[in-house]
Protein backbone atom coordinates (compact mmCIF):
# COMPACT_ATOMS: atom_id res chain seq x y z
CA UNK A 1 0.00 0.00 0.00
CA UNK A 2 1.93 3.00 -1.34
CA UNK A 3 0.26 5.59 0.90
CA UNK A 4 1.62 3.76 3.95
CA UNK A 5 5.10 3.73 2.44
CA UNK A 6 4.94 7.49 1.86
CA UNK A 7 3.98 7.95 5.51
CA UNK A 8 6.89 5.68 6.51
CA UNK A 9 9.30 7.75 4.43
CA UNK A 10 8.08 10.88 6.24
CA UNK A 11 8.19 9.03 9.60
CA UNK A 12 4.76 10.38 10.37
CA UNK A 13 4.56 8.59 13.72
CA UNK A 14 6.74 11.33 15.22
CA UNK A 15 4.81 14.28 13.75
CA UNK A 16 3.54 15.20 17.27
CA UNK A 17 7.09 16.32 18.11
CA UNK A 18 6.97 19.07 15.45
CA UNK A 19 3.33 19.80 16.25
CA UNK A 20 4.04 20.31 19.95
CA UNK A 21 7.14 22.38 19.23
CA UNK A 22 5.14 24.75 17.01
CA UNK A 23 1.85 24.77 18.92
CA UNK A 24 3.27 25.60 22.37
CA UNK A 25 3.84 29.30 21.51
CA UNK A 26 0.70 29.33 19.33
CA UNK A 27 -1.55 28.07 22.15
CA UNK A 28 -0.19 30.77 24.44
CA UNK A 29 -2.06 33.25 22.20
CA UNK A 30 -4.82 31.17 20.63
CA UNK A 31 -6.78 27.98 21.45
CA UNK A 32 -8.00 24.89 19.61
CA UNK A 33 -11.19 26.80 18.75
CA UNK A 34 -9.19 29.23 16.58
CA UNK A 35 -8.50 28.63 12.90
CA UNK A 36 -4.94 29.94 13.35
CA UNK A 37 -4.11 26.97 15.61
CA UNK A 38 -5.26 24.43 13.03
CA UNK A 39 -3.45 26.25 10.25
CA UNK A 40 -0.18 26.13 12.22
CA UNK A 41 -0.84 22.48 13.03
CA UNK A 42 -1.21 21.73 9.32
CA UNK A 43 2.08 23.51 8.61
CA UNK A 44 3.75 21.51 11.40
CA UNK A 45 2.60 18.19 9.90
CA UNK A 46 3.71 19.25 6.41
CA UNK A 47 7.14 20.37 7.62
CA UNK A 48 7.59 17.14 9.55
CA UNK A 49 6.79 15.02 6.50
CA UNK A 50 9.12 17.03 4.26
CA UNK A 51 11.98 17.26 6.76
CA UNK A 52 12.05 13.60 7.70
CA UNK A 53 11.11 12.52 4.19
CA UNK A 54 14.08 14.46 2.83
CA UNK A 55 16.31 12.78 5.42
CA UNK A 56 15.07 9.31 4.41
CA UNK A 57 15.50 10.16 0.73
CA UNK A 58 19.03 11.53 0.99
CA UNK A 59 20.27 8.81 3.35
CA UNK A 60 19.15 6.27 0.74
CA UNK A 61 20.22 8.22 -2.36
CA UNK A 62 23.71 8.77 -0.91
CA UNK A 63 24.00 5.08 -0.05
CA UNK A 64 24.08 5.28 3.75
CA UNK A 65 20.86 3.37 4.46
CA UNK A 66 21.81 0.74 1.87
CA UNK A 67 24.68 -0.28 4.17
CA UNK A 68 22.52 -0.46 7.30
CA UNK A 69 20.88 -3.86 7.93
CA UNK A 70 18.26 -2.28 10.22
CA UNK A 71 16.95 -0.19 7.28
CA UNK A 72 16.23 -3.06 4.86
CA UNK A 73 12.50 -2.82 5.47
CA UNK A 74 12.33 0.90 4.61
CA UNK A 75 10.33 1.72 1.45
CA UNK A 76 13.18 3.40 -0.46
CA UNK A 77 15.76 0.76 0.49
CA UNK A 78 13.37 -2.08 -0.37
CA UNK A 79 12.49 -0.37 -3.67
CA UNK A 80 8.75 -0.13 -3.05
CA UNK A 81 9.02 3.57 -3.95
CA UNK A 82 11.68 4.57 -6.48
CA UNK A 83 14.31 7.20 -5.78
CA UNK A 84 13.22 8.98 -8.98
CA UNK A 85 9.67 9.40 -7.69
CA UNK A 86 10.80 10.37 -4.21
CA UNK A 87 13.16 13.05 -5.59
CA UNK A 88 10.40 14.56 -7.71
CA UNK A 89 7.82 14.60 -4.91
CA UNK A 90 9.93 15.63 -1.92
CA UNK A 91 12.20 18.18 -3.56
CA UNK A 92 9.31 19.81 -5.43
CA UNK A 93 7.32 20.08 -2.19
CA UNK A 94 10.36 21.44 -0.33
CA UNK A 95 10.71 24.25 -2.86
CA UNK A 96 7.02 25.15 -3.06
CA UNK A 97 6.52 24.92 0.73
CA UNK A 98 9.44 27.30 1.34
CA UNK A 99 7.88 29.87 -1.00
CA UNK A 100 4.35 29.46 0.39
CA UNK A 101 5.31 29.46 4.07
CA UNK A 102 7.70 32.35 3.46
CA UNK A 103 4.89 34.43 1.94
CA UNK A 104 2.55 33.46 4.78
CA UNK A 105 5.22 34.47 7.30
CA UNK A 106 5.85 37.83 5.64
CA UNK A 107 2.18 38.82 5.78
CA UNK A 108 1.06 37.37 9.11
CA UNK A 109 4.04 37.14 11.50
CA UNK A 110 4.14 39.42 14.53
CA UNK A 111 7.86 39.95 13.85
CA UNK A 112 8.20 39.32 10.07
CA UNK A 113 11.94 40.00 9.69
CA UNK A 114 12.98 37.79 12.61
CA UNK A 115 10.46 35.13 11.71
CA UNK A 116 11.71 34.96 8.11
CA UNK A 117 15.30 34.71 9.39
CA UNK A 118 14.34 31.77 11.61
CA UNK A 119 12.53 30.13 8.68
CA UNK A 120 15.58 30.55 6.44
CA UNK A 121 17.89 29.00 9.07
CA UNK A 122 15.42 26.14 9.61
CA UNK A 123 15.38 25.20 5.90
CA UNK A 124 19.11 25.63 5.23
CA UNK A 125 20.31 23.86 8.39
CA UNK A 126 17.84 21.03 7.81
CA UNK A 127 18.83 20.55 4.18
CA UNK A 128 22.54 20.63 5.10
CA UNK A 129 21.99 17.99 7.80
CA UNK A 130 19.91 15.74 5.55
CA UNK A 131 22.29 16.08 2.58
CA UNK A 132 25.30 14.53 4.29
CA UNK A 133 26.19 16.24 7.54
CA UNK A 134 24.14 13.66 9.45
CA UNK A 135 26.61 10.96 8.37
CA UNK A 136 29.85 12.73 7.49
CA UNK A 137 30.60 14.47 10.79
CA UNK A 138 30.31 13.23 14.39
CA UNK A 139 29.04 16.71 15.27
CA UNK A 140 25.91 16.44 13.13
CA UNK A 141 23.85 17.30 16.20
CA UNK A 142 24.90 20.94 15.82
CA UNK A 143 23.09 21.76 12.53
CA UNK A 144 19.98 19.75 13.42
CA UNK A 145 19.74 21.33 16.88
CA UNK A 146 20.02 24.75 15.24
CA UNK A 147 17.40 23.66 12.70
CA UNK A 148 14.69 22.79 15.23
CA UNK A 149 15.57 25.66 17.55
CA UNK A 150 14.98 27.98 14.59
CA UNK A 151 11.64 26.29 13.93
CA UNK A 152 10.66 27.06 17.53
CA UNK A 153 11.81 30.65 17.00
CA UNK A 154 9.75 30.89 13.81
CA UNK A 155 6.61 29.65 15.59
CA UNK A 156 7.16 32.01 18.52
CA UNK A 157 7.66 35.12 16.38
CA UNK A 158 4.68 34.21 14.19
CA UNK A 159 2.29 34.84 17.09
CA UNK A 160 4.16 37.04 19.59
CA UNK A 161 7.36 39.10 19.97
CA UNK A 162 10.45 37.21 21.05
CA UNK A 163 11.07 37.82 24.77
CA UNK A 164 12.97 36.20 27.64
CA UNK A 165 10.39 33.43 27.94
CA UNK A 166 10.74 32.70 24.24
CA UNK A 167 14.53 32.49 24.55
CA UNK A 168 14.20 30.01 27.43
CA UNK A 169 11.80 27.94 25.31
CA UNK A 170 14.21 27.94 22.37
CA UNK A 171 17.11 26.97 24.66
CA UNK A 172 15.06 24.04 25.98
CA UNK A 173 14.31 22.89 22.42
CA UNK A 174 18.02 23.13 21.56
CA UNK A 175 19.02 20.93 24.51
CA UNK A 176 16.19 18.46 23.82
CA UNK A 177 17.24 17.98 20.19
CA UNK A 178 20.90 17.92 21.21
CA UNK A 179 20.24 14.96 23.50
CA UNK A 180 17.99 13.26 20.99
CA UNK A 181 20.51 13.38 18.14
CA UNK A 182 23.90 13.47 19.87
CA UNK A 183 23.12 10.74 22.38
CA UNK A 184 20.02 8.77 21.37
CA UNK A 185 20.63 8.98 17.63
CA UNK A 186 24.22 7.78 17.97
CA UNK A 187 23.22 5.12 20.50
CA UNK A 188 20.72 3.78 17.97
CA UNK A 189 23.44 3.60 15.29
CA UNK A 190 26.16 2.18 17.54
CA UNK A 191 25.94 -1.35 16.03
CA UNK A 192 26.94 0.08 12.63
CA UNK A 193 29.45 2.63 13.95
CA UNK A 194 32.18 3.21 11.37
CA UNK A 195 30.21 1.33 8.68
CA UNK A 196 27.49 3.86 7.86
CA UNK A 197 28.67 7.09 9.49
CA UNK A 198 32.36 7.99 9.37
CA UNK A 199 32.55 8.38 13.14
CA UNK A 200 29.93 7.80 15.83
CA UNK A 201 29.96 10.66 18.36
CA UNK A 202 29.51 8.32 21.32
CA UNK A 203 32.61 6.33 20.36
CA UNK A 204 34.61 9.56 20.66
CA UNK A 205 33.42 9.67 24.27
CA UNK A 206 34.47 6.08 24.92
CA UNK A 207 31.17 4.26 24.34
CA UNK A 208 31.36 0.81 22.77
CA UNK A 209 29.52 -2.45 22.26
CA UNK A 210 31.35 -5.55 23.44
CA UNK A 211 30.39 -9.17 22.81
CA UNK A 212 29.54 -10.95 26.06
CA UNK A 213 28.61 -14.60 26.56
CA UNK A 214 25.87 -15.58 29.01
CA UNK A 215 25.31 -19.14 30.21
CA UNK A 216 22.45 -20.85 31.98
CA UNK A 217 22.55 -24.60 32.55
CA UNK A 218 23.19 -26.14 29.09
CA UNK A 219 22.43 -22.97 27.17
CA UNK A 220 24.69 -20.10 26.18
CA UNK A 221 24.15 -17.01 24.07
CA UNK A 222 26.17 -14.02 22.96
CA UNK A 223 24.87 -10.47 23.33
CA UNK A 224 26.15 -6.98 22.64
CA UNK A 225 26.92 -5.29 25.96
CA UNK A 226 26.87 -1.49 26.11
CA UNK A 227 29.71 0.35 27.88
CA UNK A 228 28.83 4.09 27.98
CA UNK A 229 32.26 5.54 28.78
CA UNK A 230 32.12 9.32 29.13
CA UNK A 231 29.01 9.51 26.93
CA UNK A 232 26.94 9.01 30.09
CA UNK A 233 28.46 12.17 31.58
CA UNK A 234 27.58 14.11 28.43
CA UNK A 235 24.00 12.79 28.49
CA UNK A 236 23.45 13.65 32.15
CA UNK A 237 24.81 17.20 31.74
CA UNK A 238 22.60 17.97 28.73
CA UNK A 239 19.43 16.52 30.25
CA UNK A 240 19.85 18.04 33.71
CA UNK A 241 20.47 21.46 32.13
CA UNK A 242 17.23 21.16 30.16
CA UNK A 243 15.27 20.20 33.29
CA UNK A 244 16.73 23.14 35.22
CA UNK A 245 15.69 25.53 32.43
CA UNK A 246 12.05 24.54 32.79
CA UNK A 247 12.40 24.60 36.58
CA UNK A 248 13.09 28.34 36.32
CA UNK A 249 9.50 28.84 35.13
CA UNK A 250 7.68 27.02 37.95
CA UNK A 251 5.35 29.43 39.75
CA UNK A 252 2.21 27.47 40.71
CA UNK A 253 1.55 24.42 42.91
CA UNK A 254 0.05 22.30 40.11
CA UNK A 255 3.05 23.01 37.88
CA UNK A 256 5.36 21.86 40.68
CA UNK A 257 3.56 18.49 40.71
CA UNK A 258 3.73 18.19 36.91
CA UNK A 259 7.38 19.22 36.81
CA UNK A 260 8.30 16.81 39.64
CA UNK A 261 6.50 13.84 38.06
CA UNK A 262 7.89 14.26 34.54
CA UNK A 263 11.37 15.22 35.73
CA UNK A 264 11.46 12.04 37.79
CA UNK A 265 10.41 10.04 34.74
CA UNK A 266 13.09 11.72 32.63
CA UNK A 267 15.79 10.93 35.19
CA UNK A 268 14.65 7.28 35.38
CA UNK A 269 14.80 7.01 31.59
CA UNK A 270 18.14 8.81 31.59
CA UNK A 271 19.57 6.21 33.94
CA UNK A 272 18.08 3.44 31.78
CA UNK A 273 19.69 4.85 28.63
CA UNK A 274 23.12 5.56 30.13
CA UNK A 275 23.70 2.51 32.37
CA UNK A 276 25.99 -0.34 31.25
CA UNK A 277 23.64 -3.10 29.98
CA UNK A 278 22.95 -5.73 27.35
CA UNK A 279 22.11 -3.86 24.15
CA UNK A 280 18.89 -4.77 22.33
CA UNK A 281 17.96 -2.31 19.60
CA UNK A 282 14.20 -2.79 19.97
CA UNK A 283 14.40 -2.08 23.72
CA UNK A 284 16.62 0.94 23.06
CA UNK A 285 14.10 2.35 20.57
CA UNK A 286 11.23 1.87 23.01
CA UNK A 287 13.12 3.60 25.85
CA UNK A 288 14.12 6.45 23.54
CA UNK A 289 10.46 6.90 22.60
CA UNK A 290 9.49 7.19 26.26
CA UNK A 291 12.27 9.70 26.87
CA UNK A 292 11.17 11.83 23.93
CA UNK A 293 7.52 11.85 25.03
CA UNK A 294 8.49 12.92 28.56
CA UNK A 295 10.88 15.59 27.28
CA UNK A 296 8.42 17.03 24.77
CA UNK A 297 5.56 17.06 27.29
CA UNK A 298 7.52 18.54 30.22
CA UNK A 299 7.10 22.24 29.23
CA UNK A 300 3.64 22.04 27.64
CA UNK A 301 1.32 22.68 30.65
CA UNK A 302 3.79 25.24 32.02
CA UNK A 303 3.49 27.35 28.85
CA UNK A 304 -0.01 26.43 27.64
CA UNK A 305 -3.41 26.84 29.42
CA UNK A 306 -4.56 23.61 31.07
CA UNK A 307 -7.41 22.58 28.75
CA UNK A 308 -5.48 23.15 25.52
CA UNK A 309 -2.40 21.48 27.05
CA UNK A 310 -4.41 18.34 27.85
CA UNK A 311 -5.94 18.26 24.34
CA UNK A 312 -2.50 18.66 22.73
CA UNK A 313 -0.88 15.93 24.83
CA UNK A 314 -3.74 13.44 24.44
CA UNK A 315 -3.82 13.94 20.67
CA UNK A 316 -0.04 13.54 20.55
CA UNK A 317 -0.03 10.21 22.41
CA UNK A 318 -2.91 8.81 20.34
CA UNK A 319 -1.19 9.88 17.11
CA UNK A 320 2.21 8.47 18.13
CA UNK A 321 1.08 5.02 19.21
CA UNK A 322 -1.64 4.81 16.56
CA UNK A 323 0.73 5.59 13.69
CA UNK A 324 3.42 3.27 15.08
CA UNK A 325 0.89 0.43 15.06
CA UNK A 326 -0.33 1.39 11.58
CA UNK A 327 3.09 1.85 9.96
CA UNK A 328 5.49 -0.34 11.92
CA UNK A 329 3.24 -2.84 13.76
CA UNK A 330 4.96 -1.93 17.01
CA UNK A 331 4.55 0.52 19.89
CA UNK A 332 7.75 2.31 18.86
CA UNK A 333 9.15 3.42 15.47
CA UNK A 334 11.20 0.64 13.88
CA UNK A 335 13.76 3.06 12.51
Amino acid sequence: MKWKDWLRIGRMQTAPADACLILVPVLMCYSFTDLSTWLMLGIAILLHFLGFGHNSLMDTALGYDLKDPSKRHHPLVAGRISLHTAHLVIHSLLMTSAIAIGAFTYYYAKEPALSLLFLLIYYTAGVAYNSGLDKETPFSFIPISICFTSLAGWAWTMVQPLNQLGIIYMAYIFLTILFQIAYEGNLKELPVAGKVERVNFLTLLGARLQKRTYRWEDYSWIVDYFHPGYSAVFAWIVKILSILLIGLLITENWSILWFSALSTGIIIQLYTLTAPRPYRRDCELFNMSLMEILSIYLPIPIFVPEVDAVILMVLGVLWFFGFNKLLWEASYPRV
